[in-house]
Order: C-alpha cells, then structure tokens, then sequence
C-alpha cells in the first residue's frame, strides 16, 4: 500500500501463460506494433514488386529475342566460310538419323536421346557485319553519301525462317533493308547503294605486322524494298535489346561481292517448322532446343573441302545461342586455317 492508494503491482493480476504475456505486451506497445508491422508490409511489397519487375523484364527480353530468331532452333557459326552444300549435308544426315531412330523404336531397341522426332531444315546462310553507303552517281541532296553499319543476311530461302510475314529473296544485285537501316540512310525503294565487306587478313590489323588500312570489297545494289520493323526486319542472332540495321541479298550477291567462285556459307541455321517452333516457344520447352543444338552438333561433317586450304577453316567449339532461353550452346564452327595455324 502506498498513500495514493493500492499499488499498481497489486492492480493487475498476475501473467500466468504465453499467451496472456501477448496479449499484455499487445495492450501496452500496440502503437510500436502497428509501426512495425507497416514498414514490414511496405518491405515486403518492395521486393515482391521488383521481383515482379525484374520477371516481367526477363521474359520480354526472352520473347524479344526469340522473335528475332524466327523458327531458328540453332546455329552454326564460322569465323570462314565453307561449301554451301554442307547444309544439304547436314540434313541428310539428320533423316538418316531419325529414320534409324524410327527402325530401332519399331524393333523395341534404346533410342538414340539426341535424334529429335522433327527433323529440322538446315539453311544455308551469310551473316557478318558489313557496311552501306548511299551511292553519290545516282542520288541527289543531302542523303548522298551518307553510311551506317548494319548486319548482312544473304540466304536463299528465307521462307523456311520463320518469320512472319515472311519476305521474298530480293533479286541479283538488289537488296532489302530494314526500317531501321533505311531512317539511317535515307534510302528508298529504288536507289543505290554500296555495300562494303571487309576483308580479313592473315594477321590482325591490331597486330604491329598487320595492316592498317583495311581492304575490303564493295558491289553496287539497288533499294528493292523496305521490311516493316516486325518479322524478318527484327533478325538478329544475337539478343539485344536494340533493333539493328539488316541487309538482305541472295547468296548469289554475297557470293559475287566475296569475289568467290564456290557458292560458300558462313553459317548453318537449323529451323523448324512455323508450327513446330510455335509449340517449342509456347510450351518453353528449353530441353528441346537445346537437343536440336546437340542433334545439329553431331550432324555437321565438314570434308577436306571445308577443312583444307581451298576451304581455309576447321572445326571448333563455339557458344552460339539456342532457343532454350536464349542460353548457350556448345556447336561445331569452322574457324580460319590460318588463325588455328597462329
């Protein structure tokens, strides 16, 4: 007891469990409470916000480069070139590979797990980055010799790309370019351009025996058309975020620019059906484009012709990409001769 009254011990009773011990410390420190269980709630919905984000931009960016593959499964790709006719090839091998699988599947024998039940097209292509050049003879104004670097896509059969819509292959000596490379240019349907190929020489340019003025080669073409941003016009092999120039010729104009004799590729696109690789990108199935990758791999046998010195390049491992997520993949690609002599 104390003047005032009855202590203020004696007024409450005593704590005899956990949970009235809770309830206590919730009665005397709820306004501590509520603060704490704000700044969690906001914790909480700041990271479950960026979690959100960060997805939300990673599969944009996966769909984004996925389009710009079209129905390309996987890639092989060279620092030379080789015979067109490997990617006849190539293909055969693959149905040979898959009618084999079918027989032994038919006699109750273990399956190969890399022969996909799709056999893919093997295209025959020429992708490197070159450089255009409004012509000055044939165009009047400012545009008149302006440049931009873009990336060349010569293949005969652009169809069986994928893309939709898809294009036709522009006729000898003219090309078709993006909207992207044409607002750099200026160009349009009908004029001249130049296009320029860098040549590569035994010795690297960066090297003190090697050279410091690049040749290169160059072919006057003309404007046949201009792609819309979407389908063919986003190609790219590589995923980035920014849509680049693209210049599109037949294999026979890239050959004649190259000054080569022997239809000749750079690079092996392995492509699906529209509707197969409509399945794979819906399904997000990684595991099957990734198989296309191994399956493409083993199929590729380059001869003497490839790998001697009219063909000046031997086989590697190279990380290209694939469709299963825009991740790497270990494919065969040729490398120079000469480079692998160094």
């Amino acid at each position: 007891m104390t003047a005032d009254g009855p202590s203020r011990r004696a007024e409450s009773p005593p704590v005899r469990s956990l949970v009235g011990l809770a309830l206590r410390l919730t009665r005397q420190w709820w306004p501590h409470l509520v603060a704490l269980a704000a700044a969690c709630g906001i914790v909480a919905a700041t990271i479950a916000g960026a979690l959100g984000v960060g997805d939300a931009l990673t599969q944009g960016l996966r769909r984004l480069a996925l389009a710009r593959l079209g129905g390309i499964q996987a890639a092989v790709l060279a620092d030379g070139f080789f015979r067109a006719e490997l990617a006849d090839e190539t293909e055969g091998r693959l149905r040979s590979q898959a009618a084999t699988a079918r027989v032994a599947a038919a006699a109750a024998l273990i399956v190969p797990a890399v022969v996909p039940a799709v056999v893919p097209a093997v295209v025959p292509a020429v992708v490197m980055e070159v450089s255009l050049e409004v012509s000055r003879e044939r165009t009047a104004g400012d545009r008149a010799g302006r440049t931009a670097r873009a990336t060349l896509l010569a293949c005969d059969d652009l169809e069986s790309l994928g893309f939709v819509p898809a294009a036709a292959v522009p006729a000898a000596d003219t090309v078709a370019i993006n909207r992207v490379l044409a607002d750099s240019l200026g160009a349009r349907p009908g004029d001249a351009i130049v296009l320029r190929i860098t040549k590569l020489g035994d010795v690297p340019a960066d090297s003190p025996l090697g050279r410091r003025t690049a040749d290169s080669w160059s072919r006057r073409l003309r404007v046949a058309e201009v792609l819309p941003a979407e389908g063919l016009g986003d190609f790219s092999l590589r995923p980035t975020q920014v849509t680049g120039g693209l210049a599109i010729t037949s294999l026979a104009t890239a050959q004649a620019t190259l000054r080569q004799a022997v239809p000749s590729a750079n690079v092996l696109l392995s492509v699906a059906s529209t509707g197969r690789a409509a399945a794979i990108h819906a399904a997000g199935a990684g595991a099957a484009a990734a198989q296309n990758a191994d399956v493409l791999r083993a199929a590729v046998k380059p001869s003497l012709d490839d790998l001697g010195p009219r063909g000046g390049c031997c086989f590697r491992q190279r990380r290209t990409a694939s469709r299963s997520g825009c991740s790497g993949r270990s494919v065969a690609a040729p490398r120079s001769h000469s480079s692998r002599m160094r």
